[in-house]
């Protein structure tokens, strides 16, 4: 994708987190690959907006409350393009930024629990300068 091409020679390896196909995080943001449906242009959430992060299990999320990409039923959650999402996910990262909708980041698990422990630690230590 020639934005994510743009995005990481804005940055600086020292300022990249961390880079797996779905997201992108960095001290300031986390960046998230086909996010917006139909043509999957990232969503950058600063994370100074961010209220709360989550882990939470497939399988407590729901089966109708998941969507391959967008809305499931519950309405409450914007989902990124993710394939896998129903097959073989077990958990998902849901983050709020205090205003609809939750966003929802599923990849495989090894990747997830590394972005979330990251981006927790990025959180903390924001609070902790405040």
């Amino acid at each position: 994708m020639a934005e994510d091409a743009e995005l990481k020679e804005k940055l600086t390896d020292k300022s990249i987190l961390f880079d797996y196909d779905v997201a992108i995080l960095t001290p300031e943001e986390i960046s998230i690959n086909w996010y917006y449906f139909p043509f999957g242009p990232r969503k950058r959430v600063k994370l100074e907006d961010i209220v709360s992060v989550e882990m939470r299990t497939i399988e407590e999320i729901g089966f109708w409350n998941l969507k391959t990409w967008g809305m499931g039923i519950d309405m409450s959650v914007w989902w990124h393009c993710d394939t896998e999402r129903h097959l073989s996910r077990k958990n998902a990262i849901i983050i709020n930024q205090g205003h609809y909708p939750d966003i929802g980041i599923t990849m495989n698990d090894h990747q997830l629990l590394q972005l979330y422990t990251l981006l927790r630690k990025c959180l903390n230590d924001a609070n902790n300068r405040s």
